[in-house]
This record gives C-alpha cells, structure tokens and sequence, in this order.
C-alpha cells in the first residue's frame, strides 16, 4: 500500500481547520472536475481530492464540538450542584 500525504495533495497544513480544508477541497473539486477540467489526469485527480477530503475531514474536529475534554465535567452532569436529600 503507498503512502499518501493527504494534506499535500489538499495543499494545506498540517494544523489547518476545517473550514480550510472545505475550502481547499471545494477549490480543487472545481479545478478537477471530469466534465469542467481539460487536464488528461483530471478524473484520477478529482478522484484522489475526494478521497483526501473524506479522510482529512473526520481527523479535524469542528470547532465546539462536544468532546470530554471541551465539555468539562459540568456538562456532563458531573460536579454541579446537587438538591439535599429529603
């Protein structure tokens, strides 16, 4: 199996946000789209965006995302207040 750098072939960083690799994909999609490119590789290339996009997507967590450690343990009803026992 060949490695692939997915970032490179997305043209961004390592440490880019979601919304920049949306934009990247969404700019190369374009770029290489069968029916709009006239490039002889464009299929394979548009081929290989959507699978860098696929991939990179679910690595980056969107921003507010619920995780344990963005929520804190108060958000998942851990630690607040408590009514005396009656």
């Amino acid at each position: 199996m060949e490695f692939k750098d997915y970032y490179k072939i997305m043209g961004v960083k390592r440490d880019a946000t979601q919304d920049e690799i949306k934009r990247a994909y969404r700019k190369l999609a374009r770029k290489y789209h069968p029916d709009v490119s006239n490039e002889p590789d464009a299929e394979t290339r548009f081929k290989e965006v959507g699978e860098a996009y696929e991939v990179l997507k679910d690595l980056v967590p969107e921003p507010g995302a619920l995780s344990l450690f963005g929520l804190g343990l108060a958000g998942l009803g851990v630690g607040g207040r408590r009514r005396a026992a009656r």
